[in-house]
């Protein structure tokens, strides 16, 4: 459902991006949870088995002369964070107060491109209220595993409320929403998280929905 939003929201956006989203400034709120990555491998046999994936034991060496079984791998966690701070220069409309819950997710690939993209970290801010100009909302998603390539990033303001937060994996925009696309890229913001520690990373939204998608 998450994926197949974002997919109908990209196709939408690229008929929608003349309208645009008026522009506005924006104020503060909220508590967070991250999402993980994916888990390790098991480790290799012979000898003592080799270490799982990140945070995975090594196996036990067999007294018979055998090898050893590989270890368990142990859950992939990144050690890279992206963290900065969401504003908002789209103003909010049809009654929309520009408060609610903030959503954000970090993916491999495009989720518009691809449905089964991984979602390799997540945060849900709950009760921001981004109203006032020049608002500043701090967001943090830690345990990114580092790479070249850029990942792809969706953040939605939820004005109308109407998602559940206890279930951000099926999270998805709908009017009257406010959210950072890239509309001369016609693409979600993309953010290269190359090393380790943390990577600074600021997002607007920057568009309202004028539609459901």
């Amino acid at each position: 459902m998450r994926a197949l939003l974002l997919f109908t929201l990209a196709a939408t956006l690229v008929a929608a991006c003349s309208d645009g989203g008026s522009n506005d400034t924006s104020g503060p709120s909220g508590s967070a949870s991250s999402g993980t990555a994916a888990a390790g491998g098991a480790g290799g046999a012979g000898g003592a088995g080799g270490a799982g994936g990140a945070g995975g034991q090594g196996g036990a060496v067999a007294s018979s002369g055998t090898g050893g079984a590989g270890g368990a791998g142990g859950g992939m966690q990144g050690n890279a964070t992206l963290a900065g701070v969401v504003t908002r220069s789209s103003k909010p409309e049809n009654g929309a107060d520009a408060k609610g819950d903030l959503y954000i997710a970090v993916f491999t690939e495009n989720p518009a491109m691809n449905m089964a993209a991984p979602m390799v970290g997540n945060q849900v801010i709950a009760d921001v209220d981004m109203s006032a100009a020049g608002a500043k909302i701090p967001y943090s998603i830690a345990g990114i595993p580092p790479r070249p390539e850029p990942y792809h990033v969706t953040v939605f303001l939820d004005d109308d409320e109407n998602v559940d937060p206890n279930d951000p994996s099926t999270a998805g925009p709908d009017k009257g929403d406010i959210i950072a696309f890239e509309l001369l890229a016609q693409a979600f913001p993309k953010a290269t998280v190359a090393t380790a520690g943390t990577t600074t990373f600021d997002i607007d939204l920057n568009f309202t929905l004028p539609f459901d998608p």
